[in-house]
């Protein structure tokens, strides 16, 4: 399904590759009580877009979510300039 794909590339192209010096990714998956939570978190250069899904990779990943679990998924974007990204998915089994 490479729903991790491009979450992972838009951090490295968006964040990371901006900032200089070290950077750091982190990509994380874990059960919850009910479902999956699944994390792409960077501390790359942070965007203050108060509505970021508008690039193509955010909108397919959204549209995949919607189309493969419809109402049983969120998707949540926080991001702080000078501080990183982060996204998470949480998709609720069912």
């Amino acid at each position: 399904m490479l729903l991790l794909q491009p979450l992972v590339e838009n951090a490295i192209k968006h964040g990371l590759a901006k900032k200089a010096g070290p950077c750091r990714l982190s990509i994380s998956a874990q059960r919850s009580d009910t479902g999956l939570v699944l994390n792409v978190i960077d501390d790359g250069v942070g965007t203050a877009t108060v509505t970021p899904v508008t690039g193509v990779g955010l909108r397919n990943v959204q549209a995949r979510l919607r189309a493969l679990y419809e109402n049983r998924h969120r998707f949540s974007f926080t991001s702080t300039p000078g501080a990183g990204t982060a996204i998470s998915i949480v998709l609720e089994g069912g």
